[in-house]
């Protein structure tokens, strides 16, 4: 936890999305031990009820780790987009990330760094991600203080 921010304000989250056939791809943060960087992973389900296993999307972090997924569906099926922040590059340098999948997850492309100016400018990059995924990493423009 980063010492001037409130207990578990950087809990595990999740983003879903579904694409044209019905399949969903969830992107989520979580650590295996308490106070431990949070990981991004990705699974997808044809149902709902059984998923694959976790991909480790690569996502770095310092302290906190990884934070504020968000997924949206390509225009066919199994294209899926990832974006998140992460402190990979220290904790007041927060960055914008993107990745993309057009066979459900199977592989991915590279990370892109879509900002790399810190956590005040992080929210103005954001605005070079695709419109789906801008909306959803920060439908409501507001940033955390921490």
């Amino acid at each position: 936890m980063a010492a001037d921010c409130p207990d578990d304000f950087y809990g595990a989250q999740i983003s879903l999305a579904v694409d044209r056939a019905g399949t969903i791809l969830a992107a989520y943060v979580a650590n295996a031990t308490a106070r431990a960087a949070m990981r991004l992973y990705a699974i997808t389900s044809s149902d709902g009820l059984s998923w694959s296993a976790p991909t480790d999307l690569g996502a770095r972090g310092t302290g906190v780790g990884a934070d504020f997924p968000a997924v949206a569906a390509g225009p066919r099926p199994g294209d899926f987009r990832v974006a998140w922040e992460d402190d990979g590059n220290g904790r007041k340098a927060w960055n914008v990330w993107y990745r993309a999948t057009v066979n459900l997850g199977a592989s991915w492309s590279p990370a892109v760094r879509v900002s790399d100016r810190g956590v005040r400018r992080a929210l103005q990059d954001e605005r070079r991600l695709p419109v789906p995924l801008r909306r959803l990493l920060r439908p409501d423009g507001r940033r955390p203080r921490c």
